[in-house]
């Protein structure tokens, strides 16, 4: 259990500061240390918080806390993330999917963000932040935030088209491949797995796509401008789902989703990510939803992996000739292994005026790697290519009908 105690030379009362911010000057003391304290004439003890929660702390201090952004982390984290919270000021809980969770973001103003991560039930995480206008920024284990927040240089960080429209691929009886990578929303991935996963040395011998998330762009921009500067022409980067954080687009209501996109627009156009990956569940085939994505200038594409759903060939386009392409095949241990990615691609026609001649691979970062995407693409038939998205893209927009 722990204590507060009052340091400050001229020390002010608990009752003065408490409606603002809490204890002003207050350190937190563990009770078996108390007698020490006391010895060394440290200060004045306020308050005994060792049987109080964060409810109290939340219903004591209502004005101490940011209204821009929370967080989510587990008591069992005990250092990352929490230099970010500390610097802006976010209210930290971790209490499951109920009440006081809805009570504390309905309190933050529209458009906040939701940091860390609800371990026990991901969809329900998420699905009940969308509809209160909230989202989720998945960094429960992000280390040094504070700091790397604090890099404000920006110039020059966007992506390099990969290839010049004129320099697109012509041959006619072929089946296009792409290959995207999961879980590029979460921040903590972005800093630690996602650059081990990049760093594979057969990177740059075959065509990847990687999901990342563009608020690195104000959280980390150096993250951001070291997988650039790293990028081959066999790499291209696409907007983690879905969006600018982690949200199922089709929960969200319109009063909440369409400045969502407004602020989304803005960062794909900084970072150049305008390929988005959308994760939600049941949303495939509601246009009316993707027409207000792909009506932003700065979004060129969709590529829909559903939550929990089977993959399928499903190519639709926007009103203004953009399209919302779904995963084809998953690579994922115990759900479609490498045989059967291969055998199902393999299976397909070759006439690249069909919809069906347009394969997108989702790849499960946490179970398969590199060496599992090189093993299947050299179980390919001979005229199987394989792309990059940003090419998957212009290739679908430049053959088939729409």
């Amino acid at each position: 259990g722990y204590v507060l105690y009052d340091y400050a030379t001229n020390p002010r009362s608990l009752t003065a500061a408490s409606s603002i911010c809490g204890p002003a000057n207050a350190i937190a003391v563990d009770k078996s240390i108390e007698s020490d304290i006391k010895m060394a004439g440290i200060g004045k003890k306020l308050i005994d918080v060792s049987e109080l929660n964060e409810k109290w702390v939340y219903s004591t201090y209502p004005k101490g806390f940011s209204k821009m952004n929370c967080a989510e982390l587990s008591p069992d984290i005990f250092h990352q993330l929490r230099d970010y919270n500390t610097l802006t000021n976010a209210f930290t809980l971790y209490d499951g999917l109920g009440e006081f969770r809805n009570t504390v973001m309905s309190g933050l103003n529209a458009g906040s963000y939701c940091f860390g991560y609800y371990a026990d039930d991901e969809f329900g995480m998420v699905e009940s932040a969308s509809r209160l206008g909230i989202s989720m920024l998945p960094s429960d284990v992000a280390s040094n935030l504070s700091s790397m927040s604090s890099i404000y240089v920006t110039d020059g960080l966007k992506q390099r088209v990969p290839t010049a429209d004129e320099d697109l691929p012509t041959e006619t009886d072929v089946h296009y491949v792409t290959f995207l990578l999961s879980d590029g929303d979460n921040i903590a991935y972005n800093l630690w797995s996602q650059q081990t996963y990049f760093s594979n040395p057969v990177r740059g011998s075959l065509a990847m796509g990687y999901t990342i998330s563009p608020s690195l762009y104000d959280l980390a921009p150096a993250a951001l401008r070291w997988y650039y500067e790293k990028m081959t022409p066999n790499d291209y980067f696409v907007c983690g789902p879905s969006g600018s954080s982690y949200i199922f687009p089709s929960k969200m209501p319109a009063e909440h989703l369409d400045p969502y996109l407004v602020k989304l627009n803005e960062f794909t156009g900084a970072t150049g990510l305008k390929i988005v990956n959308i994760l939600d569940k049941n949303a495939l085939n509601n246009m009316a939803l993707w027409e207000k994505y792909l009506a932003q200038p700065n979004i060129d594409a969709i590529l829909y992996t559903g939550y929990g759903e089977s993959p399928r060939v499903s190519i639709n386009f926007a009103s203004n000739g953009k399209p919302v392409i779904c995963q084809t095949d998953n690579l994922w241990e115990n759900l479609m292994e490498e045989n059967a990615v291969i055998s199902r691609v393999n299976a397909r026609p070759t006439d690249i005026t069909q919809k069906e001649s347009y394969s997108l691979v989702f790849v499960h970062t946490w179970t398969k790697n590199f060496n599992n995407v090189k093993q299947v693409v050299e179980g390919f038939n001979p005229n199987v290519r394989v792309v990059t998205p940003y090419v998957f893209v212009k290739l679908i927009q430049k053959n088939i009908a729409h």
